[in-house]
């Protein structure tokens, strides 16, 4: 995911959300090497992908500064499956890429011919034999810009929505043409992070429920798109709780919707400046992030 920042900035006094230290799971027991399977898996997308996160250091003109990170959704997934399968992760991510930038008609992160597009490719030619994982995590960055101003830009999110039905579908097609038999490919649907503005004040709750209708109906458009290639979809909104507003008590007394406390749990939003409101997950939301991946890979390799 790409963090754009508005001149306003988010502050949660109310709720205060731990973060620190990556044992947020037991990885399953690894078996003997010589005994497993091998694989790789190759993930494609935007910032999240590539597992960044807030670093509590600041850049120069004093944004919060993420970087990638080896707690990303990923990295669990290799985890988890190590006991099934032996996976070498190949990360390809670009901060900010969209499912246009990633056709190749603009890329910051690589210089042209060469795109991350161009570079999945490759890499799946030269593995064209063998077993492998693709998640595909793309989609978010077409319409975050539209929803985290002051107000949803409903132009700007039917416009986003668009391209994404126009230009996922020639994304998946490439990927899948360049892949072997052997490849098993997940695409993403996404929380809303910006539930977190719910707690700004009481102006700010028809915001939240603004850019939740925005999310859930781009997860819709993804997951139409996803299964009419053929591509499992992580049910990632189910594991931020996306759309049980269901009334919980949080820290300091305030009652707050579940999805809502959910989205403080497993991201930065409501974190103190200089780590925070940052809409990346946390180490536990990459974890549930990854949870969902792995329940629609295969059971056995």
């Amino acid at each position: 995911m790409l963090r754009r920042r508005t001149a306003t900035r988010l502050a949660f006094g109310a709720l205060i959300v731990l973060v620190s230290g990556t044992a947020w799971f037991r990885a399953p027991q690894r078996a003997s090497s010589a005994t497993l399977p091998t694989g790789f898996y190759l993930d494609v997308g935007g910032s999240s992908s590539l597992g960044y996160e807030p670093t509590g250091q600041l850049t120069k003109d004093g944004a919060l500064l993420d970087k990638p990170s080896n707690n990303g959704y990923a990295n669990v997934v290799v985890r988890l499956e190590a006991s099934k399968i032996d996976l070498t992760l190949t990360k390809m991510g670009c901060p900010g890429e969209t499912v246009v930038t990633l056709l190749g008609l603009k890329d910051h992160c690589y210089k042209l011919p060469t795109t991350q597009m161009s570079r999945a490719q490759n890499f799946l030619n030269a593995h064209h034999d063998d077993t492998g994982v693709v998640s595909i995590d793309i989609g978010f960055n077409d319409v975050q810009p539209c929803i985290e101003t002051a107000q949803v830009e409903v132009g700007c999110v039917d416009e986003a929505k668009e391209l994404v039905n126009a230009d996922l579908p020639k994304v998946v097609a490439k990927l899948k043409s360049a892949a072997g038999p052997n490849v098993h490919f997940v695409g993403m649907e996404y929380p809303d992070p910006f539930l977190a503005r719910f707690l700004l004040s009481s102006d700010e709750r028809s915001y939240a429920t603004q850019t939740l209708n925005v999310i859930t109906e781009l997860n819709q458009e993804l997951t139409t798109v996803y299964r009419k290639a053929g591509v499992a979809v992580a049910d990632v909104p189910a594991a931020f709780l996306n759309s049980d507003s269901t009334s919980t008590r949080i820290s300091g007394g305030e009652i707050v919707p579940r999805n809502v406390d959910q989205v403080c749990a497993y991201t930065f939003m409501c974190r103190a400046y200089p780590w925070g409101p940052d809409d990346h997950p946390n180490d536990i939301g990459y974890v549930a992030i990854a949870k969902e991946i792995v329940r629609v890979l295969p059971s056995s390799w």
